[in-house]
């Protein structure tokens, strides 16, 4: 079916053009799944950097060649601290590459460490986040243990009542689920 033929049937069916031109961008660009580890918090920046750098290289080639520069490679071929002077591991392995990570996360979710045990890797937002989300109308969060009614409708496939680009259900176990309004499922956790 051609992309023309896929967007107006994605239209009559409810989904916002701009949400198509995304989901077909993002659909052509490799992404983390949420839940993904990619390095367990061994609290050493070498394995952070070492870990997020070998999946980089798998997301987007092009970017993991660029994110390897000399001084990078220097460092973790071991070489002395002379030949790396003006890299910073710290601020590279935590504030740089995670940016860099974040744009191969879905829609809500986040590159970083998980609040259970700080392993690295992409992660559903938490609740300040779909707060804020929710505030700016960007989502809907239907939580199972608060409207259960509404959850099962949304669930089942009734996407009808949503009003803004995406939907977040939280299962009574915990687990969330995103959609969009048009029923497309984004992501599970």
């Amino acid at each position: 079916m051609s992309a023309a033929l896929q967007m107006a049937k994605a239209v009559l069916e409810g989904e916002d053009p701009k949400d198509f031109l995304r989901r077909m961008s993002a659909a052509q660009t490799k992404q983390l799944e949420v839940g993904e580890e990619v390095c367990h918090s061994t609290g050493i920046v070498k394995d952070h950097i070492e870990a997020c750098l070998y999946r980089l290289q798998q997301l987007d080639p092009v970017e993991g060649q660029e994110q390897m520069s000399d001084e990078v490679r220097a460092y973790l071929r071991g070489a002395n601290p002379e030949d790396w002077v003006n890299f910073d591991p710290d601020y590279y392995g935590f504030e740089v590459l995670p940016s860099v990570m974040q744009k191969y996360c879905p829609p809500f979710s986040y590159f970083g460490g998980n609040e259970g045990d700080g392993s690295l890797g992409c992660w559903p937002i938490g609740h300040d986040g779909i707060e804020e989300a929710v505030d700016r109308d960007e989502l809907t969060f239907v939580d199972a243990r608060d409207d259960n009614e509404r959850y099962t409708a949304i669930a089942g496939g009734d996407f009808s009542s949503i009003q803004t680009p995406y939907v977040l259900l939280e299962k009574a176990t915990g687990g969330k689920v995103l959609y969009t309004k048009a029923g497309r499922k984004v992501w599970e956790w």
